[in-house]
């Protein structure tokens, strides 16, 4: 449903099935992008860390929580996130990226 762009009907979609997986990961990371999409940012910061609450390895979720924490003004929270996804992916395409914020964030 999101990807046809009925973002209502895929909310539905997503809280049915955390209602009977409460722990599901994808589940949580795709409403988070789904809140951050419609600018709920309070929360798309709540299944962020909902989703890294129930797998502490997932980068992509470490990483956008940081984006929406820095924005929000937690840099500290920013700065955790940042890091604990260098150490998941020091490799990736966003590592420069999230240097460059990091030194933004001293």
């Amino acid at each position: 449903m999101y990807r046809w762009g009925s973002c209502k009907e895929a909310e539905e979609y997503y809280r049915k099935a955390l209602r009977i997986i409460p722990d599901h990961v994808e589940g949580n990371y795709n409403l988070a992008n789904l809140f951050e999409e419609r600018n709920e940012l309070d929360n798309a910061i709540l299944f962020y860390q909902e989703a890294i609450h129930e797998d502490s390895e997932f980068s992509d979720a470490h990483y956008n929580l940081a984006r929406l924490l820095e924005k929000s003004g937690d840099l500290d929270g920013a700065k955790r996130h940042w890091l604990r996804y260098l150490e998941l992916d020091p490799a990736s395409g966003w590592a420069m990226y999230i240097r460059n914020c990091l030194d933004d964030l001293k």
